[in-house]
Formats: structure tokens, sequence, C-alpha cells
């Protein structure tokens, strides 16, 4: 959950910074917040084929992330996709169960 928060932290660092680098490091911290989550998914079929999947996209997300506006909105979704997470790891570890 931390190494989530901080990828986020430092996308919206890096997303106002020089054009050149800001694609560089948000296309970056991109593919790692989406590694974490394939990761803590502990379903390797799940982590096989959305690594398989992220490898096709990563070129298109680079190209994506070039534009301000779109890396912002990016981040926006990794912000909402940490919360749905954090949600339901809350339930999990309060109920022992995640909500349907």
């Amino acid at each position: 959950m931390e190494q989530l928060e901080e990828i986020i932290l430092l996308s919206e660092f890096h997303v106002n910074r020089d054009k050149k680098e800001q694609t560089l490091q948000v296309t970056e911290l991109d593919g790692k917040f989406h590694e974490i989550l394939y990761q803590a998914s502990n379903s390797r079929i799940l982590k096989h084929v959305l690594s398989d999947f992220h490898k096709y996209v990563r070129l298109a997300r680079k190209a994506s992330v070039t534009n301000h506006e779109r890396a912002e909105k990016s981040i926006e979704e990794h912000k909402k996709s940490y919360k749905q997470f954090e949600i339901k790891m809350l339930t999990k570890l309060n109920y022992g169960r995640t909500p349907i």
C-alpha cells in the first residue's frame, strides 16, 4: 500500500517537470504502479495475462503521458484505483472477506 501511495506522490511531482523528464518518469512510475497491483493480486494467471497486456500497451502509454492533461488524468485514475484497493484490503482485514 505504501508503495502505491509513494508512486502516486512521485507521479504528481514529476508531471509538472520538464516535458522530456516528465514523460520518462511518469511512464516508469505508471508501469511500477501496475506491476505492484499484479503482484498484490496473488494470482499467477492474472499476473501473467496482465503483465503481457501491460507490455503491449507500454508504447501507447508512453505516447499518452506526453500529453500533460492525459498524464494528470492517469494520476487521478491511479488515485481512484489505490482508494478502491485500500478499501478492499481494509475490509478484508476487518471482516476476513471482500464485499461483493
